[in-house]
């Protein structure tokens, strides 16, 4: 009873073991994934930025080419009407190079809230990982204590068995022979004894 107890107990424990592992597994799986994304939309938004710093040089350097136009003396109407166009498209530029300074602030601050949010979910990996680890190690340990147990519940069985098998060879024995035979009166021993009585 013991044993079967021991065996029920280490069978329990095992079972329960097993259901972490695998709920550990999925959730690793879901923090695998989140880091995935995450790491996606962190390079997503470092190409963006690249993309925008470009058009923002390129803008930058319009800028300072208009500028030099402008800081030249007018001659004629016809440079007046094109100094005209040529500030209306300088503020142009400008505005756009503002905002695109905004964008680019912007992404920069969502890149490190990936960043953090990557160092996180790797920390998360590193601590499941240890944890499944020990995990591993109890299962282990449990599915020995478990194999031990089975194994000295057959060896029990396996003697009681034999004990059984001998009483069993004993009882026919003991059949065959049969009763124990009556002790024989003898006759003789009496008839003399009587006449011994008899001469007395």
């Amino acid at each position: 009873d013991g044993l079967l107890a021991r065996q029920r107990e280490y069978t329990a424990e095992l079972s329960r073991l097993k259901a972490q592992q695998q709920n550990q597994s999925a959730a690793a799986g879901r923090q695998q994934q989140a880091l995935a994304q995450t790491q996606r939309q962190l390079a997503e938004s470092q190409r963006r930025v690249a993309d925008l710093t470009a058009q923002l040089d390129d803008e930058r350097a319009q800028v300072a080419a208009a500028r030099q136009q402008l800081a030249r003396p007018v001659a004629s109407p016809a440079e007046q009407a094109q100094r005209q166009q040529l500030q209306a498209g300088l503020e142009q530029r400008e505005r756009k190079i503002a905002e695109q300074q905004k964008q680019i602030e912007a992404l920069r601050s969502q890149q490190g809230t990936y960043s953090q949010e990557i160092a996180r979910l790797r920390t998360q990996q590193q601590q499941a990982g240890a944890v499944q680890g020990q995990q591993q190690t109890e299962v282990a340990s449990v599915r020995s204590e478990l194999a031990s147990a089975r194994r000295q519940l057959q060896e029990t069985e396996h003697e009681r068995g034999g004990m059984e098998d001998r009483d069993e060879c004993d009882a026919p024995v003991r059949a065959d022979r049969g009763p124990d035979p009556e002790p024989v009166l003898d006759l003789r021993v009496v008839r003399v004894e009587r006449g011994k009585d008899h001469v007395h």
